[in-house]
């Protein structure tokens, strides 16, 4: 039976957090490392470097990294990087679009850093709303106040679209006390913003039929996906975050 660890470690707010990995990775343990990337993704830190050094790729196994990868990279806010590939794998994971590849953990590091300095007139916008019906309006104000800082007017329409049908999700479906916050954050990144919806509710979204016209949100988590490069829900300790990224 082959086995698999991801490991990581507590990191001061901004620090880079290092996801040490190591094992052989096949499609049975492929589980462990997606668990892990999970969670050190919820908690919602600026940079994450996959450290693959000591990591055996099984054959067959590579398209379960990749569709990893493909899922680190359309998180909302954070920079996710790997070091220490094999050649192969490198290749595999720079022909894919989705992470970059250092040969070294450092010099994932010290691009990640690169990335992130070059996004430093981009920061994050966020904040917490009650699970109340006016909270879609508020975070529609977020949206407005975010495309005119970062100078996106056209993606104002969408992004409100989109920000409302998440919220009101969360809102009507995400928690049932009405002191819990829903908090929506913004983030641009390099030819995206990236949207997520955090509440304190596992019960994960499902696209949903039509609705009455009166009824804000609800037009439909599929045209959340029409107006989204990717979008998606996962589960973290106290609830899920919902994401969608929307294209530049």
């Amino acid at each position: 039976m082959t086995r698999l660890t991801a490991e990581f470690d507590a990191a001061a707010p901004g620090e880079p957090v290092v996801l040490r990995v190591a094992g052989t990775l096949d499609p049975q343990t492929a589980p462990v490392l997606h668990e892990a990337l999970t969670k050190l993704l919820s908690s919602e830190p600026e940079i994450v470097a996959l450290d693959v050094t000591k990591v055996t790729v099984a054959e067959g196994a590579e398209a379960d990294l990749l569709a990893l990868a493909d899922r680190a990279y359309a998180w909302p806010g954070a920079t996710v990087v790997v070091g220490g590939a094999s050649r192969a794998l490198s290749a595999s994971l720079v022909g894919s679009g989705t992470l970059p590849s250092f040969p070294t953990l450092p010099d994932a590091l010290a691009g990640a850093a690169a990335i992130r300095a070059r996004q430093a007139d981009a920061p994050r916008l966020r904040v917490g709303l009650s699970p109340i019906e006016s909270a879609a309006a508020t975070a529609r104000r977020l949206v407005d106040k975010a495309c005119a800082q970062w100078g996106l007017p056209a993606l104002r329409d969408t992004a409100r679209l989109v920000v409302t049908e998440l919220v009101s999700n969360a809102v009507r479906h995400g928690t049932s006390a009405a002191s819990a916050a829903v908090e929506v954050t913004l983030t641009r990144g390099v030819g995206a913003v990236y949207v997520s919806v955090r509440d304190r509710s596992r019960r994960l979204p499902k696209p949903g039929g039509p609705v009455p016209p009166t009824v804000e949100g609800g037009r439909g988590l599929l045209v959340v996906g029409i107006m989204s490069r990717a979008w998606g829900a996962t589960p973290t300790v106290d609830g899920k975050v919902v994401w969608a990224t929307l294209p530049t």
